[in-house]
């Protein structure tokens, strides 16, 4: 994992800490068959969608995704990848 420490990157928080990840590129290979795959865990770490999950665990670390210039994902984006993540 490449990341860097930055502060106030979500612009939420100044001081607020987070362990940004470089973007990267969501299609990979396959390593059996070589064909191109989608692999993103956008569906896992959006903030956006687990603040709308039940949950009773309390949360300890945040993560969030946002665009590769850290510029947020819309709610309808977030919404349909999530919603094409389930139905496969």
């Amino acid at each position: 994992m490449d990341s860097e420490m930055v502060y106030g990157a979500d612009k939420s928080n100044p001081w607020r800490l987070q362990a940004v990840e470089h973007a990267q590129s969501p299609i990979n290979t396959h390593p059996v068959t070589g064909q191109p795959v989608w692999f993103c865990n956008l569906h896992n770490h959006s903030r956006y969608l687990r603040d709308r999950r039940p949950c009773t665990i309390p949360e300890v670390g945040m993560t969030d995704v946002y665009h590769g210039d850290l510029s947020q994902i819309a709610p309808e984006d977030v919404e349909h990848i999530n919603k094409v993540c389930e139905r496969n």
